[in-house]
């Protein structure tokens, strides 16, 4: 895992299995932000009711249950997965990991449709300090 800052300056870089556990994690997470990718036949999906449903992502030869929420309009609201890290500061182990995503931005694609997207998120564990990750989206630029 490298972190920087702008994508040029070196904030962070760290290698294990526990990292790459947690990175296939949040992978399944954001999985759900793409309907293409969160329709791939490997993910099974199961509902809970009519605002919630859990999907079911293999990835890193493990199964990551991905609780995703959405609002009355179909709006994504919150994705909630049991994830492996050291939110802490301590060992690594399961904790409970939540993105919770407010409004939503029409976005131009590629190729010339429309997708909407959240217009922020809020990404917390349920361990160490709450919060450690907002972002707003103030345009999308496809390469």
């Amino acid at each position: 895992m490298r972190w920087r800052l702008g994508g040029l300056v070196p904030v962070m870089s760290a290698r294990s299995a526990d990292v790459t556990r947690s990175a296939a994690g949040r992978l399944a997470a954001e999985t759900m932000l793409l309907p293409g990718a969160a329709l791939d036949p490997a993910i099974v999906w199961r509902p809970r009711d009519e605002h919630r449903a859990t999907a079911e992502v293999p990835l890193g030869g493990r199964t990551h249950p991905v609780d995703v929420e959405i609002d009355d309009d179909g709006a994504l609201r919150r994705v909630v997965l049991p994830r492996w890290g050291n939110a802490d500061g301590g060992e690594y182990a399961e904790h409970v990991f939540t993105v919770s995503f407010a409004g939503e931005v029409a976005v131009a694609t590629g190729g010339g449709g429309r997708q909407l997207l959240p217009r922020s998120l809020e990404a917390s564990w349920s361990a160490g300090p709450g919060v450690f990750f907002r972002a707003t989206l103030d345009g999308v630029r496809w390469r």
